[in-house]
């Protein structure tokens, strides 16, 4: 479980993802919800780092994981977490460019 620096591989059908689909870079966090959830299935949440994104409704995503961030974490706050996303989000970009 944690957070990583990677791509969200959009395609209309599978063979776009595994062939060659649309890279876009994200933050991309693999876990439970500690902050608001207990007992849980694992989550896969990605926050795509560019400024505009296409709709993604009834699209293929894969996820290439390219690098550690940080471990999952539990937070006081609501506003903790949304700004350590804010940095997880800064460190993903940096790494990725």
């Amino acid at each position: 479980e944690g957070v990583y620096a990677g791509y969200v591989v959009v395609g209309d059908c599978v063979e776009d993802v595994v062939f060659g689909g649309l890279r876009r870079p994200a933050a991309i966090s693999i876990g439970r919800a500690k902050t608001f959830l207990s007992d849980h299935p694992l989550l896969l949440e990605a926050h795509l780092l560019e400024d505009k994104v296409e709709d993604l409704r009834n699209k293929w995503l894969g996820f290439d994981l390219m690098r550690f961030v940080r471990h999952q974490q539990r937070f006081e706050t609501k506003e903790d977490l949304k700004q350590q996303i804010q940095k997880d989000c800064d460190k993903a970009l940096n790494y990725l460019v």
